[in-house]
């Protein structure tokens, strides 16, 4: 029995509630089921929303049908209802729905999908990594025309008749004598000692690479055709050194 002093609350032995109802704040409240837009599960005061068919379950207040798995034109990957329609074997993998032959990095052929197997297959300073090039180095070119970049690859190539100096293209006729005429020429500073050097023959060589010919009677032993081909290497030398110093500058 409930006494004056105790309610639903204090004392739910004595005071509890009638069936339908609940105890809010001590007092007993009829209870309003929750059923909308459910078909069944609870409704909220201990009664039910509805019962679903044999065939059906409850699902978030839903009844639902029977899941029917989908496989069509599938091998394997998921049906639609938590199931499988298959597996690969171990060398494929399932792509949509389709099992597809895996073939390994590293077996030795540049396969579809891969851009190389080693190294060389890449080329331009790139490695081969997990069967792609990747560039692992930075070409430097600066103040070169021709020569190796760095990486493996080229700065440029000369034209014919010419070689490549200390990456720079020069004449090919004797390009010791150029190379070493321009280093002298550099260090002195005087571009004119070149042209002077190559010109007269100061330093006791002939630039054709034979001994000097001694003058006798006070005249020269040489002949207008070796001056004037002397003449024309210093131009073209002198021109040459000048172009070299544009291009560094």
């Amino acid at each position: 029995m409930c006494d004056d002093d105790e309610d639903c609350d204090s004392c739910t032995k004595d005071c509890g509630c009638d069936d339908g109802q609940f105890c809010d704040g001590g007092a007993c409240v009829d209870c309003v089921p929750a059923c909308d837009g459910l078909d069944c599960g609870d409704d909220g005061c201990g009664g039910s929303c509805g019962e679903c068919g044999e065939e059906e379950e409850c699902e978030d207040g839903l009844c639902a049908g029977p899941c029917d798995p989908d496989c069509t034109d599938k091998s394997c990957g998921d049906d639609g209802c938590e199931g499988s329609c298959g597996e690969c074997a171990d060398n494929e993998e399932c792509v949509e729905g389709s099992c597809e032959v895996v073939v390994p990095c590293g077996n030795g052929t540049v396969d579809d999908g891969e851009e190389c197997e080693v190294d060389d297959d890449c080329g331009g300073g790139a490695v081969c990594t997990d069967c792609v090039c990747v560039i692992d180095c930075m070409a430097d070119c600066t103040d070169k025309e021709c020569g190796d970049d760095g990486c493996g690859g080229s700065c440029g190539d000369c034209a014919e008749g010419e070689s490549c100096e200390e990456s720079v293209c020069l004449s090919a006729m004797q390009p010791d004598v150029v190379a070493a005429d321009i280093a002298a020429a550099d260090s002195s500073g005087n571009d004119d000692a070149l042209f002077v050097d190559v010109a007269d023959g100061s330093d006791g060589a002939d630039v054709s690479g034979e001994e000097p010919k001694k003058k006798s009677g006070g005249c020269s032993a040489g002949t207008p055709g070796d001056a004037t081909s002397l003449l024309l290497f210093a131009l073209a030398t002198l021109v040459m050194l000048v172009w070299r110093r544009r291009l560094v500058a």
